[in-house]
């Protein structure tokens, strides 16, 4: 892998015939910044970390639509790249202004239903539902008549 390629020529040469080593170049390129990026937006550290994550698994699926006209690079002068970043952090504050989150360790401490006896029963009424079926319509039927 020759990482002295200019970002459009690894994504030109490697994209199409090796993904995994275009990602791994760009990923060394830029997780970084795009992180540190993420971490001024956010002002959060675990969220920073996720974003950039989910930034750089977006930007992967888009690298097949990218454009040498758009440049890539980052570093001093944003670029595609630095866009998608941008506005997937902003997206992501808004839908968090919207929807407020609590963590999973704030909730009062709720009973669980006997998640046991809730799956034997749907394995029983599974298990039932198919000796029915197997039973033919007169042994189907012949079982609920009353014989005197």
């Amino acid at each position: 892998m020759k990482s002295t390629l200019t970002d459009e020529e690894v994504i030109r040469i490697y994209f199409p015939i090796q993904p995994s080593s275009c990602f791994e170049i760009l990923y060394r390129r830029y997780h970084q910044t795009i992180y540190h990026q993420c971490r001024q937006l956010t002002q959060n550290a675990e969220q920073a970390q996720d974003f950039s994550q989910d930034i750089f698994i977006k930007v992967f699926l888009k690298l097949g639509s990218f454009q040498e006209r758009s440049r890539f690079p980052i570093a001093r002068r944003p670029g595609w790249f630095y866009s998608v970043a941008y506005n997937y952090c902003q997206d992501q504050l808004r839908l968090g202004r919207r929807f407020s989150t609590i963590a999973m360790n704030e909730y009062p401490e709720v009973p669980l239903i006997n998640i046991t006896e809730s799956l034997i029963y749907e394995e029983v009424m599974h298990r039932f539902g198919i000796a029915l079926a197997s039973l033919s319509y007169s042994e189907h039927y012949g079982s609920n008549m009353c014989r005197t």
